[in-house]
């Protein structure tokens, strides 16, 4: 039976498309390890918008079941996303906050006030955001900070063993490097 690793991903609604690639990218990885590891991706749209006491609360006890979440944003933090870090912080769920460039979400208008009262929240919990230049870059880390903490003495057998470190490989080709060279990288 596969180990079952939850992530919460948090993001300003205008965030959708990025969320879908970080679906994505976690669902080729439940391929590489079928029956081992599964990454169970929670996202707002995976609730329905009318329920009894709002969305939000469901979003809210949905961060509790988690083992990880991934928070990001932009040119502004929104209520939302605070009471979601505010949900996960209280219960002690390892969350990764990055800050991607200002100009990434051109259809919010920014709102520096919001962003400084985050950071001083985050400053009075210890908390330390990283910044990423672009989805693949938040990307390779917070699956590197997964792999390193978790996901290495998950893997038990042999052959899975094998498949992790081709995956690795081969997702650092891909995501780092031309792909020009992806050829001749796998004949070394």
């Amino acid at each position: 039976m596969a180990q079952t690793i939850k992530i919460f991903i948090s993001s300003s609604i205008k965030f959708g498309d990025l969320r879908d690639s970080i679906r994505l990218f976690f669902d080729s990885k439940n391929k590489i390890y079928a029956n081992r590891i599964f990454f169970e991706t929670i996202v707002c749209e995976d609730f329905d918008n009318h329920i009894a006491g709002g969305s939000q609360k469901k979003y809210n006890d949905a961060i509790l079941g988690c083992n990880y979440m991934l928070l990001f944003y932009s040119n502004r933090v929104g209520i939302y996303t605070r009471e979601e870090f505010a949900v996960s912080a209280a219960k002690k769920i390892k969350t990764y906050i990055y800050k991607l460039p200002d100009d990434f979400s051109k259809d919010s208008i920014a709102d520096a006030d919001s962003i400084k009262q985050f950071d001083t929240i985050l400053s009075g919990l210890q908390y330390f955001q990283e910044f990423a230049q672009n989805v693949d870059q938040l990307l390779n880390k917070f699956y590197h900070t997964i792999e390193s903490n978790v996901i290495s003495t998950l893997v038990a057998t042999p052959v899975l063993t094998e498949q992790f470190f081709l995956s690795k490989k081969l997702y650092r080709i891909n995501r780092l490097e031309p792909i020009t060279n992806f050829n001749s990288n796998l004949t070394n």
